[in-house]
């Protein structure tokens, strides 16, 4: 009896030893298609994780926005709920082993991923891409993976593979509006402008009071700034910070760095989604309804750190020994070019995409296309912006790694004053995110957003656009004449919607007028164009070049409360009547919409 017991206790060693280098192998490709695909970490540290749970197989969330993640989640918990009740009949011992073995955790993983990303309204292209291929590279290792069940592991990955690709086909051929895409340009242009900002104020300089702060973005800078730069600033400054930093603002590259960040228009672009949240009207400079600030501040101190430079004075640059040198005149002068860009970018962006904005969340893909001239213009001037700012901004970084990094590297002596690590670290970080040479960079991206606006807002999609509303205006109408509908409706409503079907024709619906066609739009008066203005910026006039388009001042939107501006307000009141269709049916007769729309939105 005993040799027979010996051999069982060690069949079972065997065996058991044997799975556990199958789960080693196991978890070793698993861990290394992960890590291969996924660039989150927290990721891969998820899969290897020492406190590993298995979840509940339910859904875990309420709601979702995207039917193909949350099909694939179900896929996996009834896997889970399957294997589950198979290894229950098996024993207790095998149950156990499935709530930590590497086909559980890569399932948690995936149902993790699902989870987040099945109720998120906008998903990215990328991320579904990842997960799909990490899915697709799984499949290959089907021998690695052996099964006896119905469900299998394979089968299960392969089922997740394919709702993600139609998942991906979703996000792909989901629309972009002009509106989203100019939201993405101002959200990529905020990034790339403080990123920018906080190169200057650490790679150059000799601050190293910047360590005591513990965020570089604009919002923390501002509360660091002393309280006579905190015109319009309504963020309670931080004294402490204040206190550090003193020495920083009263130099040349500290003060430059402050007229950036507390400029208005950098105060509004930071402050609140680039100053149009509000829909109130922006203070430009020259508009009498403004208060102006103080006059040339940033220009001045251009001019006085230009000119001191250039004598050899630098007591007061607070720039880094290196940086001092005669031959590194490049060097400083990218740095005060590269502050000109950004203040240049912080107008075009705060005062002047904003607006498109607000046209494109109003008016639609028709209103931001009716704008295509000025826009269409508008984006190359910003383009050749961003152009100049990265090339200026690669000169600086390269005499900065000269100077510094490689120079540290060889053993060569650096003149101080010198940054610290620290904020050589940051610098390198914010460089890097901003203008990343591997196509990552905001500058990159955000040139990339405005290449896809340019052709959403083309006026060749006019035509398109306007046949599909119009296909929708009188499918409403067949919709709202039909008994099937008239049946589901209730009796209450019955009888109106019967009414507006049978005594507003075609017209009430539709956006052409069949009997005026939209030529006859040519013969319309213009509206009065914005004249120049003294200091009123980079775009005080833009007019309308062709009948396609509108000018700024005929698509300006009309100030609180929604009524017209100036000498045509009392001549085109906003009347409800004029607002309805012929026979008063309450629905706007489009064929007539630019003529109506044009007086009332004058400014």
């Amino acid at each position: 009896v005993a040799p027979l017991g010996a051999m069982a206790v060690t069949v079972v060693s065997l065996v058991q030893r044997a799975a556990s280098s199958t789960a080693n192998r196991q978890s070793e490709v698993l861990n290394n298609l992960i890590a291969r695909h996924l660039e989150d970490s927290a990721y891969e540290d998820f899969a290897k994780s020492d406190d590993f749970r298995q979840t509940v197989t339910e859904r875990g969330i309420q709601r979702w926005e995207h039917a193909h993640l949350i099909a694939a989640l179900d896929t996996l918990n009834a896997y889970q709920r399957d294997r589950r009740c198979r290894s229950g009949s098996r024993g207790p011992s095998l149950r156990r082993q499935y709530t930590n073995d590497p086909r559980t955790r890569l399932v948690e993983l995936l149902k993790r991923w699902l989870r987040t990303h099945a109720a998120a309204s906008n998903i990215n292209e990328e991320e579904v891409r990842r997960v799909s291929a990490l899915c697709r590279d799984i499949l290959n290792h089907a021998a690695m993976f052996p099964s006896r069940n119905p469900r299998s592991f394979m089968r299960t990955i392969a089922e997740v593979y394919e709702k993600l690709k139609w998942q991906l086909r979703e996000v792909l051929g989901r629309d972009r509006s002009c509106a989203m895409l100019v939201d993405r340009a101002i959200m990529l242009s905020k990034n790339l402008l403080s990123d920018a900002i906080s190169y200057l104020l650490l790679a150059p300089t000799e601050f190293k009071q910047t360590d005591t702060l513990p965020s570089l973005e604009a919002q923390s800078l501002w509360q660091a700034l002393p309280d006579a730069l905190r015109r319009g600033l309504d963020i309670r400054p931080e004294p402490a910070l204040q206190k550090a930093t003193a020495k920083v603002w009263s130099t040349h590259a500290g003060a430059i760095v402050a007229a950036l960040l507390s400029n208005p228009w950098s105060v509004r672009f930071f402050r609140d989604r680039g100053g149009a949240a509000d829909g109130k009207q922006l203070a430009v400079a020259g508009s009498p309804t403004s208060a102006r600030p103080e006059p040339a501040t940033l220009p001045e101190l251009l001019d006085k750190a230009r000119g001191d430079w250039a004598r050899g004075d630098f007591k007061q640059s607070g720039l880094a020994g290196p940086l001092r040198a005669k031959d590194q005149d490049g060097a400083r002068k990218s740095y005060l070019e590269a502050a000109t860009c950004i203040a240049d970018l912080a107008y075009l962006l705060g005062v002047v995409l904003t607006q498109f904005h607000r046209i494109g969340d109003g008016l639609g893909d028709y209103g931001v296309i009716r704008m295509a001239d000025g826009l269409h213009l508008f984006l190359k001037a910003l383009e050749d912006k961003v152009k100049e700012l990265r090339v200026q901004m690669e000169q600086l970084n390269t005499a900065v790694v000269d100077s510094f990094v490689l120079a540290r590297a060889r053993g060569t002596s650096v003149p101080k004053p010198v940054p610290s690590e620290r904020m050589l670290q940051r610098a390198h970080a914010a460089f890097d995110r901003a203008f990343d040479n591997r196509g990552d960079g905001h500058a990159q991206a955000l040139l990339l957003t405005l290449e896809q606006l340019r052709a959403r807002s083309a006026p060749d999609r006019l035509p398109a656009l306007v046949d599909s509303l119009s296909d929708a205006c009188l499918q409403l109408q067949a919709a709202f004449g039909s008994s099937e509908f008239l049946a589901r409706v209730g009796d209450e409503h019955r009888e109106e919607f019967a009414k507006l079907a049978t005594h507003c024709g075609p017209r009430s619906f539709a956006l052409v007028d069949t009997d005026e066609p939209p030529e006859i739009l040519a013969a319309t008066p213009a509206p009065p164009t914005v004249g120049p203005t003294e200091d009123a910026g980079p775009l005080h006039s833009v007019a309308s070049s062709s009948e396609a388009s509108l000018s700024p001042a005929a698509l300006a939107v009309a100030p609180e409360g929604g009524r017209p501006r100036g000498a045509d307000a009392a001549a085109t009141p906003v009347a409800a009547a004029e607002l309805r269709g012929p026979g008063a049916c309450g629905g706007l007769a489009a064929e007539t919409l630019h003529r109506r729309l044009r007086p009332q939105l004058v400014a």
